[in-house]
């Protein structure tokens, strides 16, 4: 998978849990992640593959 889109990221953020969200002092958008250790990320510094584990599975 390449780089999320605008719209992934979006549909990411919105189907997070708010008790797993949240906005840094400057505005930017975050989620927890585990990355070893779980830590807040912003959005637009996700990985393709945490993006991708976050998107809904499409049905086929």
């Amino acid at each position: 998978m390449s780089s999320p889109t605008k719209a992934q990221l979006d549909q990411i953020y919105r189907n997070t849990h708010s008790d797993y969200k949240g906005l840094s002092e400057d505005g930017v958008r975050m989620i927890l992640v585990c990355r070893g250790a779980t830590c807040l990320v912003a959005l637009e510094d996700l990985t393709p593959e945490e993006a991708s584990k976050r998107l809904p599975r499409s049905k086929e």
